[in-house]
């Protein structure tokens, strides 16, 4: 059951690096959570810095030891994603999207990323890391697209609501997807939630941007996108960035 062990810090470079610290020395059960009220030195995906303040947001990595071949790993962010989508609005009431692979957005403004690793020490898992940013007041102006549940909607939030319904839904959902081994359950609620289906997008690989227009997904949770040749192409998590012509959407 995943959130049975809890492990609650106060402040720490990152929970995810705190999980791997504790493998090296111990056998830790699947689903313990590391849950700190500030990190200083979270981290994003592609190596980016994550600003966690403490006391006002909610910065945790969960372990996992999926059945899952390399090629599946990368679909638990969208796994994870989706559930706190859910979470959030059944907590906040607000129309929270998704911005694949691994953001969630209020208003066109980033309020949670997460992080998935691969790690094999002593045996393979995976950690699932995951801020969001629920009760920040401000952000650097280096971070124009970043905000807070409490800045969209003019009003605090009680951080544990949030995350006791997600680790509800993500148990359920987690299961789900490890018993099926692909994305097709969760397809259409994902692309109900997923803003960037059907917009023009610019895809970052291998040092090229292109221009393209997003599909659908596959049962991998990768993306269908046509580009301006008018050729189809299948892009997963690993290998691109995507941002909206327009701006982060």
């Amino acid at each position: 059951m995943l959130g049975k062990t809890i492990i609650k810090l106060d402040e720490v470079d990152s929970t995810n690096l705190e999980i791997k610290r504790r493998l090296e020395t111990a056998e830790l059960d699947e689903g313990t959570i590391v849950l700190a009220d500030m990190q200083n030195l979270g981290k994003g995906r592609l190596g980016r810095v994550w600003n966690s303040p403490k006391g006002v947001g909610i910065w945790l990595s969960i372990l996992l030891y999926p059945d899952l071949s390399p090629t599946q790993i990368p679909t638990l962010t969208l796994v994870a994603g989706l559930s706190m989508a859910q979470a959030i609005q059944a907590v906040t009431a607000q129309n929270v999207l998704i911005k694949w692979p691994n953001d969630l957005v209020l208003n066109n403004k980033k309020i949670c990323g997460i992080l998935s690793e691969l790690v094999v020490h002593p045996k393979k898992a995976v950690i699932i890391g995951i801020g969001v940013n629920v009760n920040t007041t401000n952000f650097d102006e280096s971070l124009p697209h970043a905000s807070s549940l409490y800045l969209e909607c003019n009003k605090k939030f009680k951080r544990q609501d949030i995350i006791d319904k997600f680790i509800n839904i993500f148990d359920k959902l987690y299961n789900e997807y490890i018993m099926q081994k692909d994305f097709t359950p969760f397809i259409d609620t994902y692309k109900d939630l997923c803003l960037n289906i059907n917009k023009e997008v610019y895809v970052h690989q291998n040092k090229e941007t292109y221009r393209a227009k997003v599909i659908d997904i596959t049962k991998e949770g990768n993306l269908w996108v046509k580009n301006d040749k008018g050729d189809i192409i299948q892009i997963s998590s690993g290998e691109v960035s995507i941002r909206g012509i327009y701006g982060y959407v």
